[in-house]
């Protein structure tokens, strides 16, 4: 039997932002929100040839449609007929009522609006809201590492600070260097990117209010958009195909405009079935940190338990999941890594001798 695909067009959300800023948090919050009264689909693209981040979606438990595009950025014209081809299939197969994009943190989303508008997507998708997350402890590092990172906060409706709980810098000064690179977009900031979703899933309940886009959010978040050009966050988007009651001022002043190519920093990625004691754990993510400014994954314990690695920069998060089911699994950027350093360090910390799973 056939399923009767919807006629009206899916809202489509890009979320974008720095590496380990916090894109899929978000995009868990939101399934925990809506995703027991509407069909979600979730595109995730990353840069390395295997992702993580779809399986810890789905320890939420939540129902939702999953599709995975890895090894490039769906921007580059090297995976966007890919992209294309999985959003139709998505469409015509489980029906959406919202389609998420969460973009490999490297990826340069600058076409946007020409990406929706290709033939076989224009009638059946609008752009319905960009959102970006910004990592605030690690704004600077991040700006200075990849040129990337500054076109992802250009096209910005929304900038979502996050992290601002654990920012020790000026917040002034952050909003300023944001308001130069975007000055339509809303800035807000938050702590595990919890937030008012309903300005960016329903643009009709619009939580920005008046003009100026001061308003308070629930648990003391706050909006810091400039009025200064009388704009309310994404205002008075011209050409493109958006859902009624959006805008997208920021993404149309770069429309034509051609995303960078892949950048120069390196994915790796190892699986491997040996476990580790909880200190060969620690000092194994440590010195790979030496070497790494982002890494992800699930490593498996010797006492049984599966522990989730989140690190950014200097920063490490080790925490105990459930659920997980499968091999250890890291993934680790860097200028200079290799995946035969990531064996290496893997082999030295947990003391045996690994059997080759890598990509």
């Amino acid at each position: 039997m056939v399923k009767e695909v919807k006629s009206e067009v899916i809202p489509f959300y890009l979320v974008t932002g720095f590496l380990g800023s916090g894109k899929t948090t978000f995009l868990k919050d939101v399934l925990a929100r809506y995703s027991g009264d509407k069909r979600i689909a979730i595109i995730q693209n990353e840069f390395a040839a295997q992702g993580v981040d779809g399986t810890e979606l789905k320890l939420t438990g939540s129902g939702f449609k999953l599709v995975e595009i890895n090894n490039g950025s769906v921007f580059c014209v090297c995976l966007m007929a890919t992209f294309v081809e999985s959003l139709q299939n998505v469409i015509k197969e489980y029906n959406p009522d919202m389609i998420f994009l969460e973009a490999s943190g490297l990826a340069d989303p600058i076409n946007i609006i020409e990406l929706l508008g290709r033939e076989g997507l224009k009638d059946r998708v609008g752009l319905a809201h960009i959102i970006t997350i910004v990592d605030a402890p690690n704004f600077e590092k991040g700006m200075k590492m990849l040129p990337r990172f500054r076109h992802q906060i250009m096209i910005a409706d929304t900038v979502i600070v996050n992290k601002s709980d654990i920012f020790k810098g000026s917040r002034s000064f952050l909003s300023d260097e944001i308001r130069n690179l975007n000055p339509f977009a809303g800035i807000i900031e938050t702590a595990w990117c919890k937030t008012d979703l309903k300005g960016f899933i329903f643009p009709q309940e619009n939580v920005y209010g008046s003009t100026d886009c001061q308003s308070e959010y629930p648990g003391g978040v706050t909006s810091v958009a400039s009025s200064s050009e009388g704009h309310s966050p994404g205002n008075n988007f011209g050409e493109g195909n958006n859902i009624p009651g959006t805008t997208h001022k920021a993404a149309a002043v770069y429309s034509g405009r051609k995303p960078g190519g892949r950048p120069d920093i390196n994915a790796c990625v190892l699986r491997a079935h040996e476990k580790f004691t909880p200190e060969g754990l620690t000092s194994f993510i440590k010195e790979l940190q030496e070497s790494s400014p982002r890494i992800k994954g699930f490593i498996n314990l010797k006492n049984g338990n599966v522990m989730a690695v989140q690190t950014v920069f200097e920063h490490c998060d080790i925490s105990q999941v459930s659920g997980y089911e499968g091999p250890s699994e890291i993934i680790a950027f860097g200028d200079n890594l290799t995946v035969r350093h990531l064996m290496d360090l893997f082999k030295k910390h947990s003391g045996r001798r690994i059997q080759d799973e890598s990509v």
